[in-house]
């Protein structure tokens, strides 16, 4: 979308309206709000703003982003050279140690979320994007919701710590 009055393109990310009647999806979509404006770091998606819509449906407006995600980029070149794949990944965690010092835990970072994109002079500047199932740890300042139930498993599970996978007590490790 157009933001007209800041004069940027923005990104509308919306909760799908057959989840609008659902306390979970809403608290996960609210939870995904919190995270991201809670981290204030360049390689973190940036929102902007949170509501909800004449019609009741949650949105989230945020960064828009032009690039690939780290998956796509992969698989486009078959691999990544050691000293491009050193650049994304220095990036990914000087972000995730801000997340983390913010009381922050994404819970699902995986290759497809995170977006490679072209900034000044870089073409392989990363955002991190998705915040959809952080953990929000009391230290962070913002309420968390705690939008997951015990024994329920949200995320990619090739991707998770064996913490996450065993339901344990998550921390910035």
């Amino acid at each position: 979308a157009r933001d007209i009055l800041m004069e940027r393109t923005v990104a509308i990310k919306m909760l799908h309206a057959h989840l609008v009647q659902d306390q979970a999806s809403i608290q996960r979509f609210q939870q995904e709000a919190r995270a991201a404006s809670a981290i204030n770091h360049p390689n973190v998606i940036t929102a902007y703003d949170f509501g909800i819509s004449e019609s009741g449906q949650p949105y989230l407006i945020m960064d828009f982003l032009s690039g690939k995600s780290l998956s796509g980029t992969i698989d486009e070149t078959n691999g990544l050279e050691a000293s491009r794949a050193i650049h994304i990944l220095a990036q990914t965690c000087d972000a995730l140690h801000v997340a983390h010092t913010k009381g922050v835990i994404h819970r699902d970072l995986k290759p497809s979320n995170i977006m490679v994109v072209q900034n000044r002079d870089d073409p392989d500047f990363v955002k991190i994007v998705d915040f959809g199932i952080a953990k929000l740890l009391p230290h962070s300042g913002k309420q968390s919701q705690n939008p997951t139930q015990t024994g329920e498993l949200f995320g990619s599970p090739l991707y998770m710590s064996p913490e996450q996978c065993k339901g344990e007590k998550l921390d910035h490790r």
